[in-house]
C-alpha cells in the first residue's frame, strides 16, 4: 500500500475509533465517518470494502493500542509491582480514551459474533500476561489463589470503566481523569499486594 494510501486508511481507523469511543460499536454510520475523516464515501469503501470489515479492523486497531499497555510486563529490569501498575495505568488510560471498546469486548464475549475469537483470544493473552506477573508478586501461593486475586485485581480496574460517568456519581471518583485513576491504580496494587 502506498504511504498516502497508509495514512488515509490510518485516519479512517483512527476517527472510526473515536466515533466507537463515544458511541460504541453500533452508533457508527459510514456517513458520518467519512465526514469525520474529511474523505469521501467511495475512500472508505474501497479501504474496508464494507461496514462489518470496517468494524472488524477497527476493533483490532484498538485492540493493538490496548496490547501495547502489556509490553512492559516483560521488561524484568523493573520490579514485579512497578510493571504491574505501569501497565494497569496505561491500559487503564488506553479504554478511558476508548471507553466504546469496553462494551464492544462484553458484548463479544457474551454473544457469538463475528470478532468474538479474536477478543476472546486478545483478552485471554493480556489476563495470562498479567495472571504471570501476579505468580511473580506471589510465588508462594497457589495458582488458584493467584487466579482469584489476578480476577479481583483486573476487576477493581475494568468496574469504573464499566460504570463510567456512574463512578463520579455514586462514588465521587473520576476514573477517566489521569491524576485519581493513577492515585487509585497506585493504592490498589500497593493493598493488593501487602494483602498476602
Amino acid at each position: 500500500m502506498k504511504k498516502k494510501s497508509k495514512k488515509t486508511k490510518t485516519r479512517i481507523l483512527k476517527t472510526a475509533s473515536s466515533i466507537i469511543a463515544k458511541k460504541g460499536l453500533n452508533g457508527i454510520t459510514i456517513r458520518e465517518l467519512s465526514v469525520a475523516a474529511k474523505v469521501n464515501i467511495a475512500a472508505v469503501n474501497y479501504y474496508f470494502d464494507s461496514k462489518e470489515k470496517l468494524l472488524e479492523e477497527t476493533v483490532m486497531y484498538l485492540a493493538s493500542l490496548i496490547d501495547k499497555s502489556f509490553d512492559i510486563l516483560e521488561d524484568k529490569e523493573i520490579a514485579p509491582q512497578e510493571r504491574l501498575k505501569r501497565c494497569l495505568k496505561d491500559y487503564a488510560k488506553q479504554m478511558c480514551k476508548n471507553r466504546g471498546y469496553i462494551t464492544t469486548i462484553i458484548s463479544h464475549l457474551s454473544n457469538k459474533y463475528p470478532l468474538s475469537d479474536y477478543i476472546t483470544d486478545n483478552v485471554s493473552k493480556q489476563h495470562d500476561k498479567v495472571l504471570d506477573i501476579c505468580k511473580e508478586i506471589f510465588p508462594d501461593m497457589s495458582l488458584e489463589y493467584v487466579k482469584r486475586r489476578t480476577l479481583q485485581l483486573m476487576s477493581a480496574v475494568n468496574y469504573p470503566m464499566l460504570i463510567g460517568n456512574f463512578c463520579y456519581e455514586i462514588y465521587d471518583f473520576k476514573f477517566c481523569n489521569d491524576n485519581d485513576r493513577n492515585l487509585f491504580i497506585d493504592s490498589l496494587v500497593d493493598e493488593w499486594t501487602n494483602s498476602k
